[in-house]
């Protein structure tokens, strides 16, 4: 099982979604996360550079 923090989530999905302050929260559980950003544009971007 990988292990990682709501704070370094916060940094990748911000980095991702090119602008600092794009995600309104983190929620972090025992296998998965919760990543909400401020608009649909920025998720929309977000995915698709993690996605590749």
């Amino acid at each position: 099982m990988l292990s990682t923090t709501e704070e370094a989530l916060l940094k990748a999905f911000n980095k991702a979604a090119g602008q600092e302050g794009a995600i309104e929260r983190v929620k972090k559980l025992k296998d998965y996360a919760f990543v909400h950003f401020r608009d649909r544009e920025l998720a929309i971007k977000a995915l698709n550079v993690m996605n590749g």
